[in-house]
């Protein structure tokens, strides 16, 4: 071994490389058997080269750990001179950077081909990445070559239902006879209901006849409604509610609830004549009434 000091290095780069060429003292005369391989000193001063073969697509399962997601993979630089610590891969839902999330893959095989899944995405939005190799040296500056998109289009996941559902009937000049329904929504937190909260809704189907009546009522509210009322309903009826959560991708929860109207705040229609007669008697004891 033989050590050289005094290296120029600029104060901020990363990729200064010095390459030498080897060989054997009594091979100096002639200078035609050059080392077939040139070492290049690069501990601490040179990051490693570019990732390649860049593929990113999406996938989805009804695992709630796995949910949305993407396959990445790639091919670690070819070059055996220069170590490779890993690969930081830089995530956004705006524009490709690397100025927000990431997370790392461990890789120190050259030209190895590797994948990595990136777990509980939102559904239905594109997902930007910048794939960076780097070692104690840090990465070079990001270019095109490492840049890939992806659009999440499954989703299997429906949201959260609601909980503490609650009814009560009553009737009014206003409102006539009518049912005010409260709840309790979704864990905006949990993974399975953040997309609710951006493009979900809640629906509120109802019926005299069943839970599953095809010619049932619907309302629809914004996902983050957690009061309605139903208004102009039938007195002395039992309604059969469903209060759904469901998301973007039309993957949905429901909670029941039965609820009778016990008022009737409508008056009885008039009587209605449907025919008559006129009659005529000789009789003084006959009423005409």
């Amino acid at each position: 071994t033989y050590l050289i000091t005094g290296l120029p290095l600029t104060e901020g780069t990363t990729s200064i490389g010095y390459y030498f060429l080897l060989w054997t003292s009594d091979e100096w005369l002639n200078k035609n058997n050059w080392s077939k391989r040139s070492n290049l000193a690069g501990y601490g001063l040179v990051a490693p080269d570019y990732v390649s073969n860049i593929v990113v697509i999406s996938s989805g399962s009804i695992d709630l750990q796995k949910g949305s997601y993407a396959i990445i993979s790639w091919k670690n630089p070819k070059d055996e001179d220069i170590p490779i610590e890993g690969v930081k891969i830089y995530y956004s839902t705006n524009t490709y950077t690397t100025k927000e999330n990431y997370f790392v893959k461990y890789t120190t095989q050259p030209s190895a081909s590797l994948t990595a899944f990136h777990y509980q995405l939102l559904p239905r939005h594109w997902y930007y990445y910048v794939l960076m190799s780097y070692n104690s040296a840090g990465s070079r500056p990001w270019t095109t070559e490492v840049i890939a998109k992806t659009y999440t289009e499954y989703d299997f996941i429906p949201p959260d239902a609601v909980t503490s559902l609650e009814a009560q009937a009553d009737a009014n000049d206003t409102d006539k006879v009518y049912i005010s329904l409260s709840w309790i929504n979704p864990d905006e937190n949990l993974y399975q209901n953040k997309d609710f909260y951006i493009d979900g809704r809640i629906e509120v189907v109802y019926s005299s006849v069943s839970f599953t009546d095809t010619n049932s009522k619907v309302k629809l509210l914004p996902a983050t409604s957690n009061t309605v009322k139903l208004t102009a309903l039938e007195p002395y009826t039992t309604y059969y509610i469903n209060i759904i959560t469901a998301d973007g991708g039309n993957n949905k929860s429901t909670t029941t609830i039965t609820v009778y109207t016990p008022y009737d705040p409508y008056p009885p229609d008039p009587p209605k004549i449907l025919s008559y007669q006129v009659l005529a008697s000789t009789d003084e004891n006959v009423s005409l009434l």
